[in-house]
Parts: structure tokens; sequence; C-alpha cells
């Protein structure tokens, strides 16, 4: 069983009072996990009250209080302790208020996690946790597990929490957000798929985007396992740092424990032990980062219990996770693929690899403070044959276009201007690929929100 966190699953949370930072949906269901543990809440926001959604249901309980947060700090009497939803910073004035106070604070996550009754598995990297995430919640289902999937996919952990059983399984997928009040996390098994730059914005540094990934193994122990990228520069020393038992994976050559390519098919090596997991033609989603996040996938349903066979029919029957290179129509020969989980420049250049065909690149959104140098390289020495940007990056990914001159760039006002662009500049045996290498949150909500919008534009060229 996964250890729990000692500073708050063994408090007796009646007579407790909780501060639940953040009232969208990971906050409600730390709210409700509270509650229905024997604890109060008081529920902060930025937004007013009248402007956050679906929040009656939580308020007309007698044991929450609301507060604004920029009122917070007056209101902090009495709070034992904090939990923080993923949207808020850590040098938010509000959590700066709370840490002054001596109040201590762990993320929605890990307060999640500390309630889970069953053995849970939790993936993190900057591109293929949801891949990576879905394929091992299938993984478990096929092994006649009732599964969990939630995290920083489907539903917050906390709601998990309040569902599942010790005979299930689950699977966590969690961002680096997550990773900034770890406190008590302690998956059975954990992955770190990859690393690479991403919300710079908010970390401000490569360095500490690193160190907030590998956090993830901070509280495991002997007894647990932790699965790394061998083919990843930035995890080598994780195998030093760590106290799991670590596993290996890569699709560059054989690994002395854990998952590998060899000559066409995929291997599971553990100990003087190894096994055939399946053949690179069984693997439906196309991509060289989809064969390592079947191989990660793979490790931790093995390291978990699910037999080979198990694990191999559900590779078969896997066909990938929705907005990332999904199919969504072929128009006169011209294929659209629907990739609007490529949030950053590395998730991008992944896509861009995956495709045989010329490609009619669309891409921008909101600015992370990424550098674009590297997808503009890819961009050059690729089957590109046409780039398409739209979005508040769109001046900046041009710019970087023309630095290593690439000078075939269309600039849009929009996404609908951006795919009739890409519609009438396609031929026959043409690609057309939506992979921003940005976040959606400048024209956007999500990215599911963006990538089913583009979905619409194509189905009605």
């Amino acid at each position: 069983m996964n250890t729990p966190n000692p500073n708050i699953a063994k408090l007796d949370l009646k007579n407790k009072k909780l501060l639940i930072m953040g009232a969208g949906k990971s906050g409600q269901a730390a709210a409700s996990l509270a509650l229905q543990a024997g604890g109060s809440v008081l529920l902060s926001d930025d937004k007013e009250l009248k402007d956050i959604q679906n929040i009656d249901w939580l308020l007309n309980n007698s044991h929450v209080q609301f507060c604004q947060s920029s009122k917070l700090s007056t209101q902090l009497n009495g709070v034992d302790f904090a939990v923080i939803s993923p949207g808020i910073p850590s040098n938010a004035t509000s959590v700066l208020n709370v840490q002054s106070k001596n109040i201590p604070i762990v993320s929605e996550l890990a307060f999640g996690a500390s309630f889970m009754p069953c053995p849970y598995a939790a993936v993190t990297g900057t591109n293929g946790k949801t891949t990576t995430t879905m394929l091992l919640g299938l993984m478990f289902s096929k092994g006649g597990f009732v599964s969990h999937v939630c995290g920083n996919i489907g539903f917050p952990i906390s709601t998990a929490a309040l569902s599942a059983n010790p005979a299930d399984r689950a699977v966590v997928e969690v961002s680096s957000f997550q990773l900034e009040f770890p406190d008590g996390l302690h998956p059975k098994a954990a992955a770190i798929l990859n690393i690479s730059a991403d919300h710079l914005d908010r970390h401000g540094s490569m360095e500490e985007y690193i160190s907030l990934k590998k956090r993830i193994y901070t509280n495991m122990n002997g007894d647990d396992f932790l699965v790394l990228n061998s083919n990843d520069k930035s995890l080598k020393d994780a195998a030093l740092d760590a106290k799991a038992n670590v596993f290996w994976f890569s699709s560059e050559g054989e690994v002395p424990m854990g998952a590998f390519l060899k000559d066409s098919n995929l291997y599971m090596r553990d100990g003087n032990t190894e096994k055939l997991l399946c053949h690179i033609e069984d693997i439906q989603m196309p991509g060289l980062h989809n064969l390592e996040n079947v191989l990660a996938a793979s490790s931790l349903a093995y390291l978990m219990g699910i037999p080979v066979p198990v694990i191999r029919h559900s590779i078969k029957t896997f066909n990938g996770a929705e907005h990332r290179i999904e199919f969504v129509k072929e128009i006169n020969g011209t294929v659209y693929y629907n990739d609007s989980k490529a949030t950053n420049p590395d998730s991008t250049i992944k896509a861009i690899k995956a495709m045989q065909s010329p490609v009619i690149l669309i891409a921008g959104g909101f600015n992370k403070d990424t550098p674009f140098d590297a997808l503009a390289e890819c961009i050059v020495n690729s089957n590109v044959k046409a780039v398409v940007l739209t979005g508040d990056t769109a001046n900046q990914i041009a710019k970087a276009l023309k630095e290593y001159n690439y000078t075939n760039i269309f600039t849009t006002d929009s996404l609908n201007a951006a795919v009739l662009q890409a519609n009438k500049l396609s031929k026959p045996s043409d690609v057309v690929l939506f992979s921003p290498a940005c976040s959606s949150f400048d024209h956007f909500k999500s990215y599911e929100e963006r990538g089913n919008h583009f979905k619409d534009i194509v189905n009605n060229l």
C-alpha cells in the first residue's frame, strides 16, 4: 500500500479547519474530500463569488465559508493547514500570506493522494504524460482492476480518493505545478518520461523546472519503483538521488533493468529474465515518442503486477489520446491531424518527426517564455513545406524561423483563418498538422477547447 501523508491522513479532521486555495475543479474536489473527512473549509479564490461556476452545491454546506483571495490575510485565524490548487503559483500574494502565518501548505495532489486507499502510479514529464497515463489505466482495467485515471487529466485525485476501494488501482498524471507542494505524495511506482523547456514563465528557470519534476520520487523508498528515460540526460542523476528501485526505458538501446526496443521488438528485462512485450507494428500510434510512451506505461504496469499478455493486448487495442496527433478527416487527399495537446515546442517537434508526408504546420498560442529555436531548426530540417501561424506567439515563432532562413510563413488572426490558409496551401498526400507548440490561454480556456474548435472547423470545410 502507499504511505499516507502523516501530517494529514492520520489527523482527525473533525474540528480541523482547512483553507482550500482555488475554487475551480481541483479546489472543489479537495473541499468535498475535506468535508467528508469531517473538516470545515475556508474556500478562497481570486474571482468574486458570482463569477465562479458550479459552486452553489458546496456553499450550501454550513461547514464551508468563502473568502476572496485579496481579503484572505484577515481570515486565517484558526486555519490548521492549506490545500492549494495547481493553478495558483507558489509566489502568489495569497500563498505568501499563508506562509507568513506558518500554516502548512500541500498541493491538492498530495492531499488527495494521502486519502487514496489503493496502490497508485504517478506519471510526470514534459511530454507524453496523458498518453502514458491513459494507456496505463487501460492496462489496469484489462488486468481486472477497477482503474481510476486522475490528476492532471480526467478528474482530480481528491475525487478519485472518495470513490476508490483498496482492491482498485489508480494512475495519476502529475504536472510540475502540482509538484510545488508535494509533501506526502508517495506513489508505489512513478515515471519521469522526459524533460524539456516548458512553463518557464512560472518556474523561472530550467533548473527549477527540472528540480520540480524530480520531486515526484522524494518520498519513495526501497519498496517502490521509479521508471526513468535512459535517453534523457536530465534524468541520469535521478538514479543516484532516488531511494526507489530504478527501472529504465529506452528506444535507443538495451537497458540493464527495464523496457527497451531491440530488432523491432519491445522487451522487458527484469534481472536475468527477458520477456517480449510486443512487436513495434502492434503500436497503433505514430512516432518514436509514442513508442517511448508505450515502454514507460508497460514498465509501470509490469512493476505493479500486470501480466505481460495483458500489457501486450492493451498496447494492441489502444489508439491514443484525444488531441494528441488525432486523425480528424481526409479532404481531397489531404489528411488533417489535431495535436492541440502539443503545448510546448518539444511536443510539436515530436509530432513533426512522426509525419511521413509533406506537412503544413499550424502553430502558435499563449506565450510561456519558451524559446522556439529548437522548433525552428527542426522545421528547417524536416518535411514541413509551410508554416501557418496564429495566436500571441505568431511573431515570435516567425522571427525564430527567419533566423534559420525559413520563409514560407503565413500569419493569420484566428484559428479559423489559419485552417482556411492551410487548406488553400494543401495538395493531395499532404498533411495539415495543428500542433501549436504553445498553451491555449491566449484565446481558449484549455487545449481541449482549442482542439475541439479545430476539429469543428475542419469538419465544416
